[in-house]
């Protein structure tokens, strides 16, 4: 008998049986408790504005019938995304869950006290309120969190319990150093349902799985209905964390709220219009004789901080005492502004000692997303700020100033992908960003390129579209800052970093022990059906010799590429990375389509791969392809035996998958799954 690590059948999975309607059906009459009554509903996409608040005043009602189950429709519209029920009406007699509200709000609240205040309501709220299951719901635009307490007997809550529940957590809140805040059903008069669509739904495994759902949307102008798939929370999902009895995880809840918090900026990082800074008189009196001292470049005195990076003109005496004059005054700026409200630090890159011209109606290069005009242009029609990003600690300052000619190294700053995610500021996070692509590409990006880099690396959480003006306008100041500090001798001469494509072809290449060395393969084989109704087949081309390696680096080049174009696999750019890889001697050159064809065949004939032919190139379309070997089971999870009599204990232990192979081919892979039960040991 075979165990593994990654996959468990236990007890909850048997009852699957039931389909995720089925299911949803059960579980409207929980989240719906007490028949009879009335609950309020809004729509969600007309009377329901961007900030939660509702357009029109009194929302209709929805009926909670007894019997007649099918009229149960709230609670499969909320999870398809089409209305945002809400759990409380009037003469209830029980509700599903208690909540804790946490509200950042537009970035009012900084985003590492918000972070700190959610974490401190979690430790209270899994040890003193131990009694009921928590489960997390995030949202990704600005880090707003919101805590559901459910019974542990998988039961419905009485309002006389429930209120009793939400007075004592409110209570012990106060006394705490967490603060007030909105508890239902307590001071929160009523409150959404969990598992909604804009929201990240964290339980004890993560981030609660989804499925696919559908819902009939009427076409405009005419009264034809159309099927619309979306993905959405999975109740039977809900239903086996219920089963398990665990709060949500504290990691994932901390990861996704950096991730949601960077989405939207602190307020008082922003950029604030003519702030002056006040130092002491012996820095002002210094400033003035260093300035005097070196008169060909040019310092503003309404910059919050004097950059170290302003470029030499002069390779005399007097330039290099200013430039250390210019570390010290930095560094007692640092010291002095660390108790004090902050703004965003703000680095004047000058050219020759000349404000560039910046156009009235252009966006501001602070970031604020505001025009020129509106911002920081001062009385004087010159620009205090030229180029801004996010407050940098003493120690990268001193960094920077070291750096000669006033450039950046971007290696120095550089971050990985994970460390950029998790950053929980906008700016930061955006500069972060630039420097890693930069040094990545050998070469400095425009706007447009790091806002792919964002869009492909998954830098930000959610919906792409949410806060997009924001985010290009911060982007469109730091790619300018960013190639004006790049310097390529200080990106090394190591080969191009492919983080996602390097991570796929990674996972493809622990499973070279399901595939021989060498491989052959049939390839432009065409299949037609006769007069007689039988399908017959050409002998196509047989192709020898195909490498495993290649066969797996194309594997990991085509699910990469997959995830990048919305399930397309244009052969473009299937070609350029395979070129790519061919410049490091890692696939052969592509010199025709026969040795691409017959590396793709092998994946579809060992069923790791779907091919979906139907395309049109007038339409500009593509062959879609489908990976259909799971990804998690990969790396290093291996399945040894550990009893070698299988039929002893065979009903009485539970059986593993050892592959996620196995679970998508069980009847064409006879070979491979003798290969997996085989005393061979793993590569």
């Amino acid at each position: 008998m075979y165990y593994s690590a990654s996959i468990t059948k236990t007890e909850y999975q048997f009852e699957k049986k039931r389909t995720e309607s089925q299911v949803t059906e059960d579980f409207q009459r929980f989240f719906y408790a007490g028949c009879g009554h009335k609950f309020l509903g809004y729509d969600f996409s007309s009377e329901i504005s961007d900030s939660g608040r509702a357009k029109i005043p009194g929302p209709r009602y929805w009926d909670v019938p007894q019997k007649e189950k099918h009229k149960w429709s709230p609670v499969r519209d909320h999870l398809a995304g089409r209305h945002r029920g809400i759990v409380r009406g009037t003469n209830e007699t029980h509700l599903p869950c208690v909540t804790d509200d946490l509200d950042r709000h537009d970035g009012t609240i900084k985003a590492t006290k918000h972070i700190k205040a959610v974490l401190d309501s979690y430790k209270l709220l899994t040890t003193e309120f131990n009694e009921l299951m928590w489960l997390a719901e995030v949202n990704p635009r600005n880090g707003s969190t919101k805590f559901f307490g459910f019974h542990r007997q998988k039961k419905p809550l009485k309002v006389s319990e429930a209120n009793e529940i939400g007075k004592r957590l409110n209570e012990r809140q106060k006394a705490s150093s967490i603060g007030a805040r909105e508890v239902f059903p307590d001071n929160s008069p009523q409150v959404f349902l969990p598992m909604r669509l804009d929201k990240i739904t964290i339980v004890d495994t993560g981030i609660l799985e989804k499925t696919k759902r559908y819902r009939l949307d009427r076409l405009p102008g005419t009264n034809e209905k159309q099927r619309t798939y979306i993905d959405s929370y999975s109740l039977w999902a809900f239903y086996a964390w219920l089963q398990r009895g665990e709060h949500c995880d504290v990691h994932t809840l901390e990861v996704e709220l950096k991730k949601a918090c960077a989405n939207t900026p602190d307020k008082e990082m922003l950029c604030q219009k003519n702030q002056k800074e006040t130092l002491p008189a012996s820095v002002e009196a210094e400033r003035n004789i260093k300035s005097a001292a070196c008169p060909t470049l040019a310092i503003e005195e309404k910059t919050s901080c004097q950059s170290s990076m302003t470029q030499n003109t002069g390779k005399d005496s007097q330039s290099d005492s200013f430039n250390e004059s210019t570390k010290q005054t930095n560094h007692h700026q640092w010291n002095s502004t660390s108790t004090t409200k902050k703004t965003s630090c703000q680095f004047a890159c000058l050219i020759d000692g000349e404000s560039p011209k910046i156009k009235r109606n252009d966006p501001c290069y602070c970031g604020s997303g505001k025009k020129y005009k509106k911002c920081c242009l001062t009385s004087s029609g010159i620009c205090s700020t030229v180029k801004t990003v996010e407050m940098l600690p003493p120690k990268e300052g001193a960094d920077i100033s070291k750096a000669p000619d006033g450039e950046v190294s971007s290696k120095a700053l550089c971050k990985t992908l994970e460390e950029i995610r998790s950053i929980p500021d906008a700016f930061q996070k955006n500069t972060q960003l630039a420097f890693y692509c930069n040094n990545q590409a050998r070469r400095p990006l425009n706007a447009e390129e790091l806002l792919a880099k964002a869009k492909e690396y998954k830098i930000y959480n959610g919906n792409w579209e949410d806060g997009l003006s924001n985010r290009i306008n911060r982007i469109k100041g730091i790619a300018k800052f960013a190639a004006k500090t790049f310097d390529p001798k200080k990106c090394g001469s190591s080969t191009r970093q492919r983080p996602l494509l390097n991570k796929k072809m990674q996972e493809w290449r622990g499973r070279s022990h399901l595939l021989s060395k060498t491989l052959s393969t049939r390839i432009n084989v065409e299949t037609w059906v006769d007069e007689y109704g039988q399908v017959q087949y050409t002998k196509g081309r047989i192709v020898n010799g195909i490498q495993r390696d290649h066969v797996l680096r194309l594997a990991g080049i085509i699910s990469h590429v997959s995830e990048t174009h919305g399930g397309d696999i244009p052969r473009k750019s299937i070609k350029g990375w395979w070129n790519e890889l061919a410049n490091e001697n890692s696939m052969p050159e592509w010199k025709h389509n026969e040795y691409y064809l017959a590396c793709r065949q092998v994946l579809i004939d060992n069923g790791w791969l779907k091919m979906n032919h139907d395309y049109s190139y007038q339409n500009n379309q593509s062959k879609k392809g489908w990976i259909l070997y799971e990804t998690e089971l990969v790396g290093s999870v291996w399945d040894y035996p550990t009893d070698t009599d299988t039929k002893k204990n065979n009903n009485n232990r539970p059986y593993l998958y050892s592959c996620g192979a196995i679970a998508n081919q069980k009847n064409r892979l006879a070979s491979v799954f003798a290969l997996l039960h085989s005393q061979r040991p793993p590569p």
